[in-house]
């Protein structure tokens, strides 16, 4: 809060008073009122004071995120190897309010209403521009990642008792794939 803001408020409390200020029965309003300001301070102090927030144009907000965020990289890093919290346990803790606030999101059609206003074209834009480098860059450093959660379903694959291969097009031979269809699913329930 400014300088300015905060000797308004103490000139209202001061001189006009908490309780005639605010206290419906004494003449106030239960709400912050223009009160008429010592004529020192002005007109021009008091259109600062009761204008709008001034902000910045919109394309020169975007030209700075553009220019300074990707210099930031370093701070990814270091906020990531040197959390406040530990990640895995803030993230728990907060489980309750994840369902409420999905749950919310449902019932209030978030999800398609997100959809919608993307549409299809930004969705390929984006995938197109991004996903590719983003693609092939997550597959090169998940390999041993992919090895150690696929392994658990390789060995279910290698255990399971297949029914008889009857000729090509056979429609018994979709048992086959029921099986190891079964077979995946209650190791992912299970574990």
């Amino acid at each position: 809060m400014s300088i300015d803001k905060i000797c308004h408020f103490v000139y209202i409390f001061v001189q006009v008073g908490w309780r005639t200020h605010f206290d419906p029965h004494l003449g106030g309003q239960s709400g912050i009122v223009n009160p008429k300001l010592p004529p020192f301070w002005g007109a021009k102090w008091e259109r600062r004071f009761f204008s709008m927030a001034e902000i910045k144009s919109l394309s020169s907000i975007r030209d700075k995120w553009i220019r300074v965020t990707p210099g930031r990289t370093e701070d990814y890093k270091l906020g990531v190897s040197q959390p406040k919290r530990d990640w895995a346990q803030a993230t728990e803790a907060q489980e309750d309010v994840w369902k409420s606030a999905i749950t919310e999101a449902a019932a209030k059609g978030m999800f398609g209403k997100g959809v919608r206003t993307a549409g299809s074209s930004k969705w390929r834009e984006k995938a197109l521009t991004k996903g590719p480098g983003r693609f092939a860059e997550g597959v090169m450093v998940a390999g041993p990642e992919f090895e150690k959660g696929f392994k658990p379903y390789a060995e279910v694959i290698e255990t399971t008792d297949l029914p008889p291969r009857f000729p090509k097009g056979d429609p018994r031979n979709i048992q086959r794939v029921a099986a190891i269809a079964t077979a995946l699913r209650k190791k992912k329930v299970e574990g």
